[in-house]
C-alpha cells in the first residue's frame, strides 16, 4: 500500500512568508506614503503681528487604538512669521499643527493638515500674554494662617511684596487674596484687580490691615 508523500516543511515556511508580504503590500496599498508640505504665518490674536522665533510643531495621531499622538517635526518661524513643514505621512493617519503650552503665549490652536492636501496653508493666531505686578502689604494677620495670592503662597505674618502675573493685554483680573481663618473654621479673603497693560508697566498696590478682618469666601 502507497503511502501520501508528506510535503516538505520548507515548503509551508515559504508559503507563509509569502503570504504575510502579500498582506504588508496590501495595507500598504491601501495606506500609502505620502509627501506633503505646509506653509503658515502665526499672527498674535488682537494685534495682527506676525510673531518671529516661535516653536510650531507637527504631530502624528493614529485613527486606531490608543489615542496618542507623537511630534513628527518642529520648525520655528520666520522674522515675518511665516513657517514652513515638509514632511512624510500615511493616508490613514491624522496630522495636526500646533504652538506648543509656554508662559508667554495663550490659548494656542491646533489646526489639522493632511499629507493628501499635498501644499496646505494656515493661519494660526495666538495672545501674547503681558505681565503685572502686584505689591501687597499686610500689616496685621490675626487668622494666623498662611496666606494664598491666587497660586502664590506667603507664609504667615505680616508682609509687604511684590508679586509678577501674567494675563492677556488690557484685561483686568480679580487676583484671590485668601488666609485660612483657624479660629472661625473657614477662609478669609479679598480680591485685588490687576490691569495688565501692553507695554508690561502696571504695579498695582493693595493694603490689607488685617488679614481676620476679611469677609468669608468659599
Amino acid at each position: 500500500m502507497k503511502l501520501n508523500s508528506i510535503p516538505n516543511p520548507a515548503f509551508f515556511l515559504i508559503a507563509s512568508l509569502g503570504l504575510v508580504f502579500i498582506t504588508i503590500t496590501a495595507c500598504r496599498k491601501s495606506n500609502p506614503v505620502l509627501t506633503a508640505t505646509v506653509e503658515g504665518v502665526l499672527l498674535e490674536h488682537t494685534t495682527k503681528e506676525p510673531l518671529p522665533g516661535i516653536l510650531i510643531r507637527l504631530d502624528h495621531c493614529a485613527r486606531s487604538g490608543p489615542s496618542t499622538c507623537k511630534v513628527l517635526k518642529e520648525t520655528y518661524t520666520r522674522q515675518d512669521g511665516t513657517f514652513s513643514i515638509t514632511y512624510t505621512g500615511r493616508q490613514k493617519t491624522d496630522y495636526y499643527v500646533y504652538v506648543p503650552y509656554n508662559d508667554t503665549l495663550w490659548n494656542n490652536p491646533r489646526e489639522e493638515t493632511h499629507p493628501d492636501w499635498e501644499k496646505y496653508q494656515m493661519q494660526l493666531t495666538v495672545t501674547k500674554l503681558t505681565k503685572a505686578r502686584l505689591r501687597i502689604i499686610i500689616r496685621k494677620n490675626e487668622a494666623k494662617g498662611d496666606v494664598w495670592v491666587e497660586n502664590h503662597h506667603l507664609p504667615k505674618g505680616t508682609k509687604d511684596t511684590v508679586l509678577l502675573f501674567k494675563g492677556s493685554p488690557d484685561v483686568i483680573r480679580d487676583i484671590p487674596i485668601t488666609v485660612m481663618d483657624s479660629v472661625a473654621g473657614y477662609r478669609r479673603g479679598t480680591w485685588a484687580p490687576l490691569l495688565f497693560k501692553r507695554d508690561h508697566s502696571n504695579i498695582q498696590t493693595i493694603e490689607i490691615p488685617d488679614m481676620q478682618q476679611l469677609q468669608r469666601v468659599l
